[in-house]
């Protein structure tokens, strides 16, 4: 966009529909153009046929999209008008481009809230659905009118692809469900499609309080929905934990006896994760899970979940550090308040903080690449069960630190050297299994040899391979690959954080781990380490 167009008129608002108007108007008044043609212009464009490639810069809804919050009055007052064209299908054709180009802008015009939907009235499953996706976006407050629309369109009799858009939009609501919707996610557990009943445990999944009669809903779905066992267990789990412990065992069981790779075994194992989400609270488990058999992916998890419930219980307990910045500069480094300035992403930032620390030694420098990589393993795990290669490298770090020999440090390359497909892994999880490639490299100060890792290339970061891994971090939090693009996705990943976000969430993570070591109050590498290996021990003993 030109700077001719980014000055004029007041302040432009996405909220603002009056601001945007005001807009308008002052383009309107010097004649502004897009390529000839007004914003109205290319508005009208819509009841033309589409051109051939609808990639092409010259397709009206792209120049739309181009134009930008201009351009939302005159699509606003398009959705609102009764009848845009004599055939009911070139009329539907006018609406769903509007929707398109809308969903197309950035920032997201939350202005056009009310226009959405009023479009949900038409009677048209497919520019319903553009509709509810355009809400999606947007994230609006849950106020009654908005409530009352989408339940209408959760109980869409002969539509299942309109009931599951209406439930995906329930659950981003930016605030607070009401308590119809309760009552109408309850009813959705027992639909026809599968994905829909996902997204009504979800709903369930984001009420403040659960009482008895979810509980049992959700005791009732564990049983007899074998396509959404494991979300459901999940929820029992933190609803109600003493309900789910059974169930949990009996599917925690299943792992015993599966040919790798199957789908009993994959959700064995994500019953297996789901104790670690619990922390403190699976104590009573770790027998049951000390005594599992199996090979090397059983194992892995095994440790992780006795991992998740020692360390919930180490925090609980153990005091709280003192650090002392002015004694100790790796302690006045670690509370500093926010990243390096810059104008790079709060990813890069956070791998140019990295560097400052290369200079105190690679045991710290490994700490806190292990402390980071712990905080997104579990994006890999949830996803890829029956891969423990990451989680793998993980525990191999952690022998490191007990005991940094050469030896260990082979071993951590070598296990944390994992390679996932960037066509058809989940970016969040793409970018946690590099993270832990980087910080499994963090064991040597230089390029390791050959044979330790043939396929492990260090990316151009500051702070070299412990900056790569905080930069893998950050992007998982985020959603994002640490490639430029990424052709995955999952529906299991959890919303991703704004980047600046992202980026908090790895230095807390990186702090917690690593002041109550440098104050020598205990030591949360070390300590969770020997007390799960002694507990594991004494099971299978």
């Amino acid at each position: 966009m030109s700077e001719e167009f980014k000055n004029l008129g007041p302040e432009a608002r996405p909220d603002d529909l009056s601001s945007l108007r005001r807009l308008e108007d002052e383009l309107q008044r010097t004649g502004w153009r897009m390529e000839g043609r007004t914003p109205r212009e290319w508005v009208a464009a819509f009841a033309l046929p589409r051109p051939p490639d609808s990639e092409a810069e010259t397709d009206p809804v792209n120049m739309v999209a181009r134009i930008g919050l201009a351009a939302v009055p005159a699509l606003v007052d398009t959705l609102y008008t009764e009848r845009l064209a004599p055939r009911p299908k070139q009329d539907l054709r006018i609406r769903s481009r509007c929707l398109e180009a809308l969903g197309l802008m950035e920032p997201a015009p939350t202005c056009v809230i009310p226009a959405i939907l009023r479009t949900l009235r038409v009677l048209s499953p497919r520019v319903q659905r553009q509709a509810l996706d355009m809400l999606a976006k947007l994230r609006p407050q849950p106020d009654g009118v908005l409530i009352r629309a989408l339940l209408v369109c959760l109980a869409s009799r002969h539509e299942p692809k309109t009931r599951l858009h209406a439930a995906h939009v329930l659950t981003q609501l930016n605030g607070p469900l009401p308590p119809e919707v309760r009552r109408a996610a309850l009813e959705r557990l027992g639909d026809s499609y599968q994905w829909v009943r996902w997204y009504a445990l979800r709903i369930l999944g984001q009420l403040p309080e659960w009482d008895d009669e979810v509980c049992v809903a959700l005791t009732e779905q564990v049983i007899l929905d074998d396509n959404n066992r494991i979300p459901a267990l999940r929820l029992l789990a933190r609803a109600d934990p003493a309900r789910a412990f059974p169930l949990l065992v009996e599917e925690i069981q299943k792992v015993e006896g599966s040919e790798a790779n199957s789908k009993r075994m994959e959700a064995g194992l994500k019953a297996l994760r789901l104790v670690e989400e619990l922390g403190a609270r699976g104590e009573s488990l770790i027998p049951i899970l000390g005594r599992l058999q199996g090979g090397a992916v059983i194992r892995a998890h095994v440790e992780a979940v006795v991992d998740g419930i020692l360390r919930d219980q180490l925090y609980r307990s153990r005091p709280e550090p003192s650090p002392d910045p002015a004694g100790d500069e790796r302690i006045a480094r670690l509370l500093q308040e926010g990243l390096p300035p810059g104008e790079e992403t709060p990813a890069r930032a956070l791998a140019r903080w990295a560097e400052g620390f290369l200079p105190f030694g690679r045991e710290l420098c490994v700490r806190m690449a292990l402390a980071a990589a712990r905080r997104v393993v579990a994006l890999w795990d949830d996803k890829y069960p029956d891969d423990e290669g990451p989680r793998s490298g993980l525990i191999a770090l952690e022998d490191w630190v007990v005991a940094p020999t050469e030896e260990n440090a082979k071993q951590a390359v070598r296990l944390g050297n994992n390679v996932p497909s960037q066509m058809f892994c989940a970016p969040d999880a793409f970018s946690a299994s590099w993270a832990i490639t980087y910080a499994t490299m963090c064991v040597t100060s230089k390029e390791p040899p050959e044979e330790w890792n043939p396929n492990g290339k260090p990316r151009h970061m500051p702070g070299g391979y412990l900056g790569s891994c905080l930069h893998a971090v950050c992007r998982a939090l985020s959603g994002m690959a640490v490639i430029t693009m990424s052709f995955g996705s999952s529906a299991d990943s959890p919303p991703p954080l704004p980047p600046e976000q992202a980026a908090q969430e790895v230095v807390k993570a990186i702090r917690n781990e690593l002041l109550p070591w440098l104050c020598g109050t205990w030591d949360p590498v070390k300590e969770p380490l020997r007390r799960r290996r002694e507990l594991l021990a004494a099971a299978q003993g």
